[in-house]
């Protein structure tokens, strides 16, 4: 079994456990979760997931900010540390991963033209 074939289940488990967490008002464990995640989408090269990631980051911290604007990982409580919420990082890296792993897939697409040329 290749490494794809199984770290593809374990993403899958980080996300639900992401989601479960989430319902469960556990936010720290969901961010820990989605964060996990990312880094698994982002070894298969999974920009579709990086998307979601960035999506679901997003729609938690608004949630929370509407729901919980005093819990620790709001923009309000960043915002007193001078900082930005870790959902709001975390959804600016699985953007930032999506984009890496895009121009890393052109240059491949380059090297192979290239060398037709040369051909």
């Amino acid at each position: 079994m290749s490494e794809h074939d199984q770290l593809q289940p374990i993403l899958q488990q980080l996300l639900q456990v992401h989601g479960a967490s989430f319902q469960l008002g556990e936010h720290e464990v969901a961010f820990h979760a989605l964060a996990a995640a990312a880094h698994a989408a982002e070894r298969l090269d999974d920009m579709e997931t990086l998307g979601r990631v960035a999506a679901l980051s997003r729609e938690e911290l608004e949630w929370m900010d509407a729901n919980q604007p005093h819990h620790r990982l709001s923009t309000l409580s960043a915002g007193e540390r001078h900082h930005r919420s870790m959902f709001e990082q975390l959804a600016s890296t699985a953007t930032t991963m999506q984009r890496r792993i895009h121009t890393d897939h052109l240059r491949q697409a380059a090297a192979v033209a290239l060398e037709v040329i040369r051909a």
